[in-house]
């Protein structure tokens, strides 16, 4: 009788506990946490493609693009493979002449 009851005392403070840690949480800080939505659409939306107008977003392109002499640089990246799977680090089971050229 006695554990049933403080039972329900603990589950009541716990419930207590848990609404009062989700109102203390400002809508501020949760949008710090939350990705900030996409703009809205600028564009129009008319009956048809004609009367429509597309939204332009303004590209954002690093003030290095496009620049001459720049250097080759690749990347690869593999997911759930061991060493050896490839013929590049010597495999015999799975070649790659290309990735053999390139290393």
């Amino acid at each position: 009788m006695i554990l049933n009851r403080m039972w329900r005392i603990v589950v009541a403070v716990a419930i207590a506990a848990a609404l009062f840690l989700q109102t203390a949480v400002s809508p501020a800080m949760a949008q710090q946490i939350l990705p900030h939505p996409d703009d809205p659409f600028s564009g129009k939306i008319g009956l048809t493609v004609p009367q429509s107008v597309p939204d332009k977003p303004e590209l954002k392109l690093p003030s290095t693009f496009g620049i001459e002499n720049a250097p080759n640089i690749l990347v690869v990246m593999l997911d759930d493979v061991g060493y050896g799977q490839f013929g590049t680090f010597g495999s015999p089971i799975i070649q790659t002449p290309t990735m053999d050229r390139v290393a």
